[in-house]
């Protein structure tokens, strides 16, 4: 199975011909995301997950009428919704990012409600 990968019908293409080349056995895109495996001792299958468009919150909204961008506050927080055990697996930054680059991470949502943000704020490339 292929993952982690663009999923381009062009692309596809030739990414199975270059698998055929060294492997004939059982293949399958883990693309585009979402895709589920399935396993038992006797038997393997491949369908597409089914999955909400915005997991844990509503889509963000331009407020043209009010000038502003809403990004809703999420529902549930990551502690709610995140096993323990994961999060004691986490990796502390300064492991991965290079020396002297330490951006802050948000972690938790940092305002009591909806983040509103005036349009006349934001950069013109984002306008």
């Amino acid at each position: 199975m292929t993952t982690h990968m663009s999923y381009d019908p062009y692309v596809a293409e030739e990414t199975v011909a270059e698998v055929r080349h060294h492997y004939k056995g059982p293949y399958h895109f883990g693309a585009p995301d979402g895709i589920v495996v399935n396993m038992t001792k006797d038997a393997v299958w491949v369908r597409e997950g089914i999955l909400p468009d915005f997991p844990n919150s509503r889509a963000p909204q331009f407020d043209f009428t009010n000038g502003q961008l809403v990004v809703p506050h999420p529902p549930t927080s990551r502690a709610e919704i995140q096993e323990p055990f994961v999060r004691e697996q986490q990796i502390d930054p300064k492991a991965y990012y290079p020396e002297g680059y330490h951006p802050e991470l948000l972690e938790d949502w940092s305002v009591g409600g909806d983040l509103v943000v005036p349009l006349d704020s934001l950069p013109e490339n984002l306008k």
